[in-house]
């Protein structure tokens, strides 16, 4: 081996080694990237836009968003340090339902955004990023600011956006660890009047009263076989139950058909056995109501704060 290398010249033996210590390197490299348990989202997701309050597309110049839904399992935003201005994160459920965003985040605070525990039933988000106005050499905001086309990927480029590389999500995983509320109290129908439960003969079987205060959602876990598919939605289904009653009073709050007078459900999952089906409750304290299935079928209901 000593005679090989006295028979080359230095600067080949020079180049040989640092050939096969950047291989070394870009072997390790790999192997470090192949064992990360999570992706990074591309600054390529990014459009100029923005997102209303409601998670809906609106126009504009001075902000950008993520057209597509992102899996947001995992999900962490850390902004640069020299990154300005503020963004938000907009939850949406299976269905592809707006499910809610979390308050504008500051830039310049630094500190990494999670989802973590929250948004319990979000499967996708979407990001908005607004850059600060930028100034002119007099320190005055520019009014006719825009942001060009070609700036899109710099400024998002100023957030390190990852989330979970296996992207697991379902329901079931969701509420894991939460109890079953629904206390049924039989068959039987309920008395408006004096807002009780009164136990005769009926098709329609009483849950009792679930303390809804300061939670989000219901999910009710119900067998596919009690849906009705006469009224077709972009999900295909329509609900012929629950009725909803608002715990304290005798107001119908949820019927199994649209209405703007009552709150509206949206469906998280659903296969040949069961269905889970989620409701907006944080208008209420209190909830009871009656269901429409047989005695066999299992109704679950779960408390989302």
């Amino acid at each position: 081996m000593r005679r090989f290398f006295r028979n080359i010249p230095w600067r080949n033996v020079l180049i040989i080694t640092l050939t096969v210590v950047l291989g070394i390197g870009a072997i390790a490299g790999i192997a470090s990237i192949a064992n990360k348990d999570t992706k990074t989202i591309s600054a390529t997701h990014f459009k100029r836009g923005a997102i209303d309050s409601n998670g809906f597309y609106i126009e504009s110049d001075t902000s950008i968003y993520t057209k597509d839904l992102i899996e947001c399992q995992g999900l962490e935003i850390a902004p640069d340090f020299e990154s300005t201005g503020t963004y938000q994160v907009f939850y949406y459920s299976p269905d592809k339902s707006f499910i809610g965003a979390t308050e504008v985040l500051e830039c310049h605070n630094n500190v990494l955004y999670t989802k973590g525990k929250t948004f319990t039933l979000a499967k996708y988000c979407r990001i908005m990023i607004t850059p600060d106005v930028p100034k002119d050499d007099y320190g005055n905001t520019i009014e006719d600011y825009k942001i060009k086309f070609y700036e899109v990927a710099g400024i998002a480029n100023n957030f390190t956006i990852t989330v979970d590389k296996k992207q697991n999500f379902s329901v079931k995983k969701a509420i894991d660890g939460l109890e079953n509320k629904a206390n049924i109290l039989g068959e039987g129908v309920w008395d408006r009047a004096t807002n009780s439960f009164l136990g005769q003969s009926s098709q329609m079987y009483i849950f009792d009263k679930i303390d809804v205060g300061g939670a989000n959602n219901i999910v009710l876990k119900v067998a596919t076989s009690t849906l009705s598919n006469s009224i077709t939605y972009s999900d295909g289904q329509v609900f012929t139950f629950p009725l909803l009653y608002e715990g304290d009073d005798t107001k119908l709050i949820a019927t199994g058909t649209e209405s703007k007078n009552v709150i509206h459900y949206n469906i998280l999952e659903s296969n040949s056995e069961y269905t889970y089906i989620s409701y907006d409750v944080s208008a209420y304290t209190s909830i009871c109501g009656a269901v429409d299935i047989d005695s066999s079928d299992i109704l679950e209901i779960y408390v989302i704060k």
